[in-house]
């Protein structure tokens, strides 16, 4: 279903022929500064793993050979564990695989949504167990025993998120990559995935701000509330698409209303359209604005990432929109 028919008319006619142009100015851009198998953070710097994913996501009906050549850097740069650090080389596994996963998945759909290349699908394996293992959980194998005879199986039904890195708290951003990764095109086939969604989802209402909306991670620090962000309320409502009628969705949808006319960043405008849309709202504001954001040379600054956001939330507006869940789980 394309998303112009559940828009305004100024929308669909007026602003959808400079989204066309804005999109076609951005894309010759990316093409231009498409070096080694990908983008870097900034001109001149060597590929990086999320600045590479957004900007091959929103190139996603573009040329061939992008997804070609982004197939093999990502590949390439897999590590052991399933995971991707934040360029080659760099370190351990981190919080890019959830963008690296999400770009190996829309570039590599068929039109039954199905991965065709075996290399694909093995690299994919790997890294839907990479996500499942590197959740975060305070809990010891010992506690969990004795909260399951305490509590029962109920007891360790907890809110679970995932780090920036191995072994820390749990975070929005990080939580919604990883969330969009495994729930786009569509949800991996074991059962076992939709607990770890579930828990996901639990920790985002756990850790929800009392103003609506989400801090970073926790909603409280030495005893004082923590207010709300535009990017992460933002990126937590895109991936709680499961809960759209609970009341920490429906004050986090208010919120971003009430600053609809106060982001300060193309990267803000860019996920707040991005969530408002995959909860059916209008956001005209936004989309006005992030037209405006955009410089003359097609970017949206010169982060190459943001970039690719910025064209990526755009492009739903002409493309059927994948980040739409097709199966939600409550």
């Amino acid at each position: 279903m394309r998303l112009e028919t559940k828009f305004l008319p100024m929308l669909y006619e007026e602003a959808l022929s400079r989204i066309k142009q804005s999109r076609r100015k951005t894309q010759e851009y990316l093409l231009a500064n498409f070096k080694n198998g990908g983008w870097g953070y900034h001109l001149g710097n060597q590929p990086a793993t999320e600045a590479t994913a957004w900007c091959a996501i929103s190139l996603r009906n573009g040329p061939s050979y992008i997804k070609d050549e982004v197939n093999q850097f990502l590949l390439e740069n897999q590590n052991a564990d399933g995971g991707w650090s934040t360029g080659p080389e760099i370190g351990n596994s981190d919080w890019t695989s959830g963008p690296a996963i999400l770009a190996l998945r829309l570039l590599n759909r068929s039109d039954k949504a199905q991965v065709v290349d075996e290399r694909i699908e093995k690299a994919l394996s790997k890294a839907f167990i990479y996500l499942f293992d590197s959740r975060v959980d305070f809990f010891g194998p010992t506690a969990r025993f004795v909260i399951f005879l305490w509590k029962g199986q109920q007891g360790l039904s907890y809110g679970r998120g995932w780090p920036w890195t191995p072994g820390c708290f749990n975070w929005v951003e990080p939580t919604s990559y990883n969330l969009l990764a495994l729930r786009v095109p569509s949800l991996p086939s074991p059962g076992v995935y939709r607990e770890v969604i579930e828990h996901a989802n639990k920790f985002f209402i756990e850790h929800a701000c009392s103003a609506g909306g989400w801090n970073h991670g926790s909603e409280r620090a030495l005893g004082v509330k923590l207010p709300p962000y535009t990017v992460t309320t933002a990126e937590a409502l895109l991936v709680l698409q499961d809960l759209k009628e609970h009341s920490a969705v429906t004050k986090g949808l208010a919120f971003l209303d009430s600053v609809s006319e106060a982001h300060p960043s193309a990267m803000s405008l860019a996920w707040a359209i991005l969530a408002r849309c995959a909860h059916g709202q209008k956001p005209i504001k936004e989309v006005e604005a992030l037209l405006n954001n955009q410089n003359e040379d097609g970017s949206f600054g010169s982060n190459f990432m943001v970039t690719g956001l910025a064209s990526t939330a755009l492009s739903i507006f002409a493309d059927d929109n994948p980040f739409i869940f097709s199966e939600l789980i409550n």
